[in-house]
């Protein structure tokens, strides 16, 4: 769907990304494209936190999966 389309269905840009903001983590954990792993010396960001959010080595492989996915749709 394209963010014009979803922006009309939802009447107002920003609704549209703050709905795109909080589905796209949900929709990637859910098909393990996100992967909550230890934090190496190398990662960005506060050291303070012991994980980091990084993308599952599944994503490449699940990317075709998903466009063919939602061109069905």
């Amino acid at each position: 769907m394209r963010c014009g389309g979803l922006g009309a269905r939802l009447r107002d840009r920003r609704a549209a990304i703050q709905w795109g903001q909080l589905v796209l983590p949900h929709v990637a954990q859910r098909h393990h494209l996100l992967r909550y792993r230890p934090r190496s010396p190398s990662d960005p960001g506060p050291v303070r936190r012991g994980h980091v959010w990084a993308v599952s080595e599944a994503a490449v492989t699940m990317a075709p999966l998903a466009r063919r996915t939602l061109a069905a749709q």
